[in-house]
């Protein structure tokens, strides 16, 4: 269920942004000063621009451009080097963080990508399967460490490591990274996510033969799909099926819809 409500605040997100960019009513008001704004906006730029300009004549010091001129190279030289920055990952000590991978002192960061971050760890859980019984036996993350790739098998091992929770971190509201980042926190085991995954294809392989609609089509009523789905997942409890009604499209049970 958790799982459900981040993939759909994703998608959410996602139709914003692209709203957004269709709709400059939406892009005024879909967003909070405090937070950074979903698309780049143009009175938020001249907002920039004019308090830059502020900041150069603000010099009572002397007058002309050239006090103007030193203004604007200090105010430059005291902001922060941005790349700079993004070099480091900050130090991480919260308790809800897997202990191997607490650090009270910044780490260099990898910048790794979606791709790259979900490659090792789905390349890792491919090892664990192949090991058998011995390897799953071993709790995800100690494996996962003592199978840091050969070039960062150093004294940047751990950094490696880390970075790899930073990246599972970042992504978490994605389904296949929140369920990484439950992988190394040991809340699940590796056969809890594959199964969740083939989950939906096995769901839909049983609507096809439960659901048969006589005249060869997908659509059936609300009332037949969920009662029907009732059947197949018994095990389900009543809040679990009072979540699902808020997916089904509006209208009454005599609606069709189509159960794929």
């Amino acid at each position: 269920q958790h799982i459900l409500t981040c993939s759909r605040t994703l998608i959410a997100a996602y139709g914003l942004h692209n709203a957004c960019q269709k709709s400059p009513v939406i892009q005024r008001f879909a967003k909070h000063e405090l937070v950074a704004p979903i698309v780049s906006s143009e009175d938020s730029t001249m907002r920039r621009t004019a308090e830059a300009a502020k900041e150069d004549t603000g010099d009572t010091g002397g007058g002309g451009g050239e006090g103007g001129g030193q203004t604007r190279a200090r105010t430059m030289s005291d902001r922060p080097n941005m790349r700079e920055a993004d070099t480091w990952l900050p130090p991480d000590t919260d308790e809800s963080t897997p202990e191997p991978l607490r650090h009270s002192n910044k780490v260099r960061n990898l910048r790794f990508s979606r791709k790259k971050t979900s490659d090792f760890i789905e390349g890792i859980m491919t090892l664990r399967g192949r090991g058998g019984s011995s390897s799953l036996s071993i709790p995800f993350l100690d494996f996962l460490l003592d199978h840091i790739p050969e070039e960062y098998k150093t004294e940047e091992g751990s950094d490696f490591a880390v970075n790899v929770y930073s990246a599972v971190l970042r992504y978490s509201a994605e389904p296949d990274f929140l369920a990484y980042l439950l992988l190394l926190k040991g809340r699940i085991s590796d056969t809890v996510v594959k199964d969740n995954r083939s989950l939906c294809a096995e769901l839909l392989r049983i609507f096809t033969s439960y659901f048969e609609a006589g005249d060869g089509t997908k659509m059936i009523t609300k009332q037949k799909f969920f009662y029907g789905l009732r059947e197949v997942l018994q095990n389900k409890d009543k809040d679990m099926w009072q979540e699902l009604v808020n997916y089904l499209p509006i209208g009454g049970a005599d609606v069709r819809v189509n159960y794929e």
